[in-house]
């Protein structure tokens, strides 16, 4: 295969055949004849490992929250359904890691600790509030609010809705905890 930056063809030559040639970019002339083979280690089958862009590090950030946050509501609605109500806690968000524990424990159920985050807020968290009849579950201090408003705005909480960094939090709510 012509065309291939010489560094990465070389990488592959310097530990296997791979079937690329490296080539000069200005004149196309082959650099594979300079270039030593050592024959004792094969990646070519392996996957090149992307570069990330910053926003798009934080719309994956973002999706592997928002199916953490699922999961809590999967187990949240389990809970209610066998015993009529949702975890309670006190009047203001808590870990819902925390908030939920002992129940899912006692159902053999393994919830996230802890949100992905970008940056190195160490205060971002799952966080979680219920009145037994009503819940707000957020991902707070997360970093990636901006890509949540891309892939889906109506995650935005209405009360974390402006921060530093475009919003504060984002998750799932019944309609009575809306401005919790």
């Amino acid at each position: 295969m012509k065309g291939v930056h010489p560094f990465a063809a070389s990488v592959c030559l310097l530990v296997s055949s791979c079937g690329l040639e490296a080539v000069e970019p200005d004149t196309g002339a082959s650099l594979s004849e300079d270039i030593p083979q050592i024959e004792t280690l094969q990646i070519a089958d392996q996957p090149v490992l992307e570069t990330l862009t910053p926003e798009e590090t934080a719309r994956r950030a973002a999706q592997s929250n928002l199916l953490m946050l699922n999961q809590y509501v999967t187990f949240l609605e389990q809970v209610k359904l066998d015993t009529g109500h949702y975890p309670e806690t006190r009047k203001s968000m808590r870990s819902a890691f925390n908030a939920m524990k002992e129940q899912a424990q006692a159902r053999d159920v393994t919830l996230p600790e802890k949100p992905v985050m970008m940056g190195e807020d160490s205060k971002a968290r799952f966080a979680y509030r219920s009145d037994g009849t009503d819940y707000k579950l957020v991902a707070e201090r997360t970093g990636d609010c901006f890509a949540v408003r891309e892939i889906e705005p109506v995650r935005i909480d209405p009360k974390r809705a402006s921060g530093p960094v475009d919003c504060y939090g984002y998750g799932f709510w019944t309609e009575g905890a809306v401005t919790w």
